[in-house]
């Protein structure tokens, strides 16, 4: 009897072998599955890495050569350069004589100005396929007196090329820009025929 047993004992330990070889073999099928997965995942990851690299660069010279041709116009003879980022934001800037400068460290008066100026240097680069307006939204106030006059010029300018709307609250100032302004008031007045 205890032969029977232990050769049952021994069937049963069989079977419990066989199935845990089974069980091993579909864990190991699982595991490559899982590393073509991940290796798969990580050529898409880096090819995506690097077309968004391309692509930036592609992007990115010529805004660059965009914006510091502007930045040129607004401060004559000293040479300033930029640094993008990530998100096409303005991440660093330079000017020969002055040094170098996080956009952070900046004065909120000189954030405006780099604003305005990367922004229209990208219409002008997005105008050479199709016209678009830009439009400004009280982006100088902050912009002392000989600054205003500097970057009132490239307003100019390059409205001749493009149509620039801008809305303040300092009328004043913005009419040595030269151009035509119309206080919300009056339009609201005559939209509603008063």
């Amino acid at each position: 009897m205890q032969g029977r047993l232990e050769s049952d004992d021994l069937r049963g330990l069989h079977g419990r072998l066989e199935e845990a070889r089974q069980d091993l073999e579909e864990a190991q099928a699982e595991v490559d599955r899982l590393q073509q997965q991940a290796e798969a995942a990580k050529l898409l990851y880096e090819t995506l890495t690097e077309k968004r690299r391309e692509a930036r660069r592609q992007y990115l010279a010529p805004l660059r050569e965009e914006v510091e041709e502007l930045l040129s116009r607004f401060f004559g003879a000293d040479r300033a350069t930029v640094q993008f980022g990530e998100t096409f934001g303005v991440e660093r800037f330079s000017r020969s004589g002055e040094g170098s400068f996080e956009f952070d460290q900046l004065s909120a008066g000189a954030k405006q100005q780099l604003s305005v100026l990367t922004r229209l240097a990208m219409a002008r680069l997005i105008c050479q396929e199709r016209p678009h307006p830009v439009f400004l939204d009280d982006a100088l106030s902050d912009t002392d007196p000989d600054r205003f006059e500097a970057i009132a010029n490239i307003l100019r300018s390059v409205a001749r090329e493009m149509q620039i709307i801008m809305t303040t609250c300092h009328h004043e100032r913005h009419r040595r820009l030269g151009v035509t302004t119309k206080r919300m008031e009056s339009l609201k007045q005559q939209a509603v025929g008063e």
